[in-house]
C-alpha cells in the first residue's frame, strides 16, 4: 500500500508556464487547417493563463496557449498578439484539458517526445 499512496500524493496537474504539445485531432475540411492541426500536434506551446467555464453544472478549465513564431499559413487560425518591445509575436491557442496530450515544466522532456515520435523511437 505504500506505493499507492506515494502515487496518490503525486498530483500531476497542468499549471501556468507548463509546456505542452496537444492532441488536435479535428478535420478542418481544408489544406490550411490540416496544416494549423499538424502544427499544433508537432510543437510546443507554453500555457499563459488558464480560465474556467460553466458546462453541464460542471466547473472546465480552458488553457490559454501561446506559439511563438508560427508560419504565416497558421497565423491565420490564432489570435496574434506582440510583444511591447516588438520582439516577439505569440499565436494564442485556448484549449480544453483532453486536447493536451503531453504537459511538462521542462521544455527539453518535451523536445525529446517530439524527437522520438518524429523518427518513431
Amino acid at each position: 500500500m505504500k506505493y499507492l499512496k506515494r502515487f496518490e500524493m503525486n498530483e500531476n496537474k497542468i499549471d501556468v508556464d507548463d509546456y505542452v504539445i496537444l492532441n488536435d485531432d479535428i478535420d478542418y475540411q481544408s489544406l490550411d487547417g490540416n496544416n494549423l492541426r499538424d502544427y499544433l500536434n508537432s510543437h510546443i506551446g507554453k500555457i499563459y493563463r488558464i480560465r474556467t467555464r460553466s458546462r453541464n453544472d460542471k466547473i472546465i478549465p480552458i488553457y490559454d496557449i501561446e506559439y511563438k513564431n508560427a508560419p504565416d499559413d497558421i497565423r491565420k487560425f490564432l489570435s496574434f498578439t506582440i510583444n511591447d518591445d516588438f520582439s516577439e509575436s505569440y499565436l494564442e491557442r485556448s484549449r480544453d484539458a483532453y486536447e493536451i496530450k503531453y504537459w511538462s515544466k521542462n521544455k527539453e522532456e518535451l523536445e525529446l517526445i517530439l524527437k522520438s515520435n518524429k523518427f518513431n523511437i
